[in-house]
């Protein structure tokens, strides 16, 4: 019968011992490690993956020959960005849509927190306003614009740096000064991207013993 092949997970750009068999060495508590026996599977879980996660990974197998995988984990860090800029002006008593999109995200989104002024209004019976949310994207329509509507929009997709917007809400004359030369219409619209490849708040790398390296 052969002896059981003992598996062992590094953090090898760190010299950092992860794993050995099925305990866990490092310190850090987001670490997690699973076998598959069936399957002669080794599992290395990170919860809450964060950038200094990112590096490269040694799966080894204490086995004759010696054998290894090795793996280069890349976090991208979720950010938002407003591309055409973090302040809009708009008149009072017109339809307004402010939009948050979601880019390079690696799976859906599945909350978008929106604040005004720093007071969450998702889910608001106070203003005239409504919130709609997609995988991707989400957007705050306010139906009748008011000088109440004035302040910063905060757009906080999970897992990933929220998004400012200021609204100014002008009066007539210091919309016509402002945008001198822009057509004038009785709606409005702003849109703040967010550029989110959101890290999962799992990653998972698995370790198949006996597996090629090209696997």
């Amino acid at each position: 019968m052969k002896p059981k092949a003992t598996v062992t997970w590094t953090k090898s750009d760190e010299e950092l011992l992860l794993t050995v068999g099925e305990r866990i060495y490092t310190s850090e508590p987001r670490y997690f490690i699973s076998h598959v026996r069936h399957r002669k599977l080794w599992e290395l879980s990170i919860r809450d993956v964060r950038a200094a996660d990112a590096g490269a990974y040694e799966c080894q197998v204490a086995s004759h020959p010696l054998a290894a995988l090795f793996f280069l984990l890349r976090v991208v860090e979720a950010r938002a960005v407003v591309p055409d800029g973090a302040a809009l002006h708009s008149r009072a008593g017109v339809r307004l849509r402010i939009q948050c999109r979601v880019d390079l995200a690696t799976e859906p989104v599945s909350h978008f927190f929106w604040y005004h002024n720093g007071t969450a209004i998702n889910f608001s019976k106070t203003r005239s306003l409504t919130v709609v949310t997609h995988d991707y994207c989400s957007y705050v329509v306010i139906e009748n614009v008011t000088w109440a509507d004035s302040g910063v929009y905060t757009c906080a997709p999970l897992r990933a740096r929220p998004a400012n917007l200021t609204l100014h809400v002008l009066q007539d004359e210091q919309r016509s000064a402002l945008h001198k030369g822009r057509a004038h219409g009785d709606s409005a619209r702003a849109v703040a991207s967010v550029l989110s490849p959101a890290p999962p708040a799992w990653l998972l790398v698995a370790c198949l013993v006996g597996a090629r390296p090209s696997c």
